[in-house]
């Protein structure tokens, strides 16, 4: 194989694909990126075995042929040098010319790699970049924990994006269905939300779901550009019925969602972790108040926008509370709307794509 790329765009290519590698020390062709070149295009491959990625670029093809090599040290490699770089295989060794030095790299085993499954059919559905936007701000709520496997995805069901950990769930609305129902690994989604993209393709099947992408990268004067697909196995399980835990009704106080989430977050700092913030109205002020029996007790106050005359109040971890207020109005203001303090609370923000809903906490 002897295959020429712009640098650039492989770094691009490269940096995306380190994402989807694995770690496991006893399969160490999962660390390594297939590279193959042919019909004027280099693809490079990459998996844990659950997800796979594919980029592809143009490129000069001088011999095709493909070559496995650990993903970090190819993309160490190819960080710095001249404008092309080109890859060579030596057999025992991979050379990659990089104009003004040439790095030679031991491969892994290519007959090792894995098939990578391929989508049945054609597109189900579109994301456009406000869509991918909506995602990153849903797929901040789900669980880490694995031993909650169907709370560590993102539900994707038509035009509704939904993630919840048990303890928040936030529901985004997307701009047009993807075409079908898929209970998709959150990293996943939280990855896709980061990419630059006016438009993804999103094919739900069965058993699992292919983003596909024209990905821009560089600067406006001078974009790059390079074609990319992640398909990933869905999570099998159930996932709680969102639109029955969405309330009903409420009383609503409205305010400027940086103002509150700079406030929670300076009483917080002053507090332990598991200390939750106390939020009230008083004299068209919205209090926020943390009191810790070792530390002490701190209180803040913002001005209140709107407030609705029986405007209970409640308590939060103030770490969700932040989060659900960044995920529905990261900008501009901000409403509460609840009925008391045992009972989820909304947060959420006219013209926004997400809405958050925040189990209280009881005081002690």
């Amino acid at each position: 194989m002897k295959a020429t790329v712009d640098r650039e765009t492989l770094r691009d290519i490269l940096t995306e694909s380190g994402r989807y590698v694995s770690s496991r020390v006893s399969l160490p062709v999962l660390g390594g990126v297939l590279v193959e070149a042919g019909d004027g295009r280099l693809t490079v491959r990459a998996t844990d075995l659950e997800t796979s990625y594919t980029g592809e670029t143009t490129a000069e093809v001088g011999e095709p042929g493909r070559v496995l090599v650990n993903s970090k040290l190819l993309a160490k490699t190819v960080a710095v040098g001249a404008d092309a770089v080109t890859i060579t295989d030596e057999g025992d060794r991979i050379a990659v010319d990089l104009g003004d030095a040439t790095v030679r790299l031991r491969p892994l085993a290519a007959e090792d790699f894995p098939a990578l499954p391929e989508p049945g059919t054609g597109p189900t559905g579109t994301l456009d970049a406000a869509d991918l936007g909506t995602l990153g701000r849903v797929a901040v709520a789900t669980e880490t924990d694995e031993s909650r496997p169907v709370l560590t995805g993102v539900l994707l069901d038509g035009a509704d994006a939904t993630a919840t950990d048990a303890h928040r769930l936030n529901v985004g609305r997307l701009g047009s269905s993807v075409g079908g129902t898929a209970l998709v690994p959150g990293r996943t989604v939280a990855l896709l939300a980061k990419m630059k993209s006016g438009q993804v393709d999103v094919t739900v099947e069965d058993s699992q779901v292919r983003f596909a992408a024209t990905v821009t990268a560089g600067t406006k004067k001078a974009p790059r550009t390079h074609r990319m697909q992640v398909l990933t196995k869905l999570i099998e399980g159930t996932f709680p019925d969102f639109r029955k835990l969405m309330p009903d009704g409420g009383e609503s106080l409205t305010v400027d969602s940086v103002q509150l989430a700079a406030a929670v977050k300076r009483i917080a700092s002053l507090v332990r972790n598991n200390i939750p913030v106390h939020l009230s109205a008083s004299d068209g002020a919205l209090v926020i108040e943390a009191f810790d029996q070792d530390l002490g007790e701190a209180s803040a106050q913002v001005p209140v926008v709107d407030l609705d005359a029986d405007w209970t109040g409640f308590a939060a971890n103030p770490t969700f509370l932040v989060a659900a207020v960044a995920a529905a109005a990261p900008s501009g203001n901000v409403t509460l709307r609840g009925v008391d303090g045992f009972k989820p609370w909304t947060v959420a923000a006219e013209g926004s794509t997400v809405s958050a809903l925040v189990m209280p906490m009881r005081l002690s």
